[in-house]
């Protein structure tokens, strides 16, 4: 099943990567995805407590009943006949489920690049049994062992750091998503609601007949939202008010939490610094990000349970944005169904602590 044939729960609940874990190399990679065998690894798995065993994250749940269509086995997860007379479009729908996957996936890589990483520590001594066997001691052999001892020693020095670099990329990538999601979102709006582009601070746009008379109507939409961006200074703009100012065009602007707020300003603000200053921080990150820790001209160092609490804003600020546009279309009760099944997801984490994929999943 390819990764579109799913709709993933923003719940992004796993557990920080223990040391003992890390420190074992097989600790990772050996869990196929989506399949029966997972069901059958996941069970063992909680009962040996291997790889992400520590403690898990409290993320808000996207597993309500959202109209994101479809689930594993191609049931229907949309919202009863009754609920669905005022309901999202499907555009929109999509675009929160790509980010969903997207999302998704990032963090499976993640956990299997670090899993894969520490299993490369094993591989010099692995080498040398086989050369033994055979009595090789040829140049060819000796040259094989040294590189491998090499890439074991890298893969050391990455599982000593905490994975940083790991982190780091996926904090790059996890802003990406998260931007384009929402630049994404507001072009869609403008191709599905054209009466949308002569209202509020659409209309007053200026644009160059002819640059704009060449596009299509996707690249107009992204243009228009190109211009907007420019007028209000959005990409300058910190934290959650980079998209908020988009929103504002279409009267979604709202309130999120403190704790998401906090969280997506200092996610900004890392993915600056690996971005452009080379995971450097300067003399600026410290004064804005104080409760990071870091001292000017000192690598930042991103842990695991940093990684989580990025990614959990992220959903949670995706998962204010699919209930503002329920609201909009008329689904008043879309934050209570998101509440409720909210609760059932966390009632049933006390029970099963190691949910599968599918699991949460079933409760869309």
């Amino acid at each position: 099943m390819t990764a579109r044939g799913y709709v993933p729960s923003i719940c992004l609940t796993r557990a920080s990567i223990s040391s003992s874990s890390m420190n074992s190399p097989r600790s990772a990679c050996s869990t196929p995805f989506r399949t029966a065998a997972r069901k059958r690894a996941s069970s063992s798995r909680r009962c040996r407590a291997a790889f992400f065993t520590n403690c898990s994250v409290s993320t808000p749940s996207c597993s309500a009943e959202f109209p994101l269509e479809s689930s594993d086995n191609g049931q229907s997860m949309a919202l009863s006949n009754e609920a669905r007379t005022g309901s999202m479009p499907g555009w929109a729908r999509s675009t929160f489920r790509d980010f969903l996957d997207d999302m998704k996936i990032l963090d499976e890589v993640l956990h299997l690049t670090c899993g894969g990483i520490s299993m490369i520590r094993a591989t010099p001594n692995a080498i040398k049994v086989l050369y033994s066997i055979d009595g090789d001691e040829s140049e060819a052999a000796r040259n094989e062992i040294a590189a491998a001892e090499h890439r074991a020693a890298l893969a050391q020095r990455e599982v000593d750091s905490g994975f940083n670099i790991v982190h780091s990329q996926a904090v790059v990538s996890l802003w990406g998503a998260l931007e384009d999601a929402v630049r994404t979102f507001v072009a869609r709006w403008l191709m599905n609601l054209p009466e949308w582009r002569t209202q509020g601070p659409w209309a007053e746009l200026k644009v160059k007949l002819g640059e704009y008379e060449r596009l299509d109507g996707e690249e107009k939409a992204y243009f228009l939202v190109g211009l907007i961006e420019q007028n209000t200074g959005a990409p300058m703009k910190r934290g959650v008010n980079r998209f908020e100012s988009l929103l504002e065009g279409l009267g979604l602007t709202g309130g999120a939490g403190d704790e998401t707020r906090d969280a997506i300003f200092e996610m900004q603000q890392v993915r600056n610094v690996i971005a452009h200053r080379r995971g450097i921080a300067d003399h600026r990150f410290c004064r804005m990000c104080p409760s990071f820790g870091a001292k000017p001209n000192q690598r930042l160092q991103i842990s695991h349970e940093q990684w989580q609490r990025y990614s959990a804003a992220a959903g949670s600020y995706i998962h204010e944005l699919i209930c503002r546009v329920g609201e909009h279309f008329g689904d008043l009760t879309i934050r209570e169904r998101s509440s409720k099944a909210g609760s059932r997801a966390g009632s049933a984490s006390q029970d099963t602590p190691r949910q599968t994929d599918s699991t949460q999943t079933e409760s869309l």
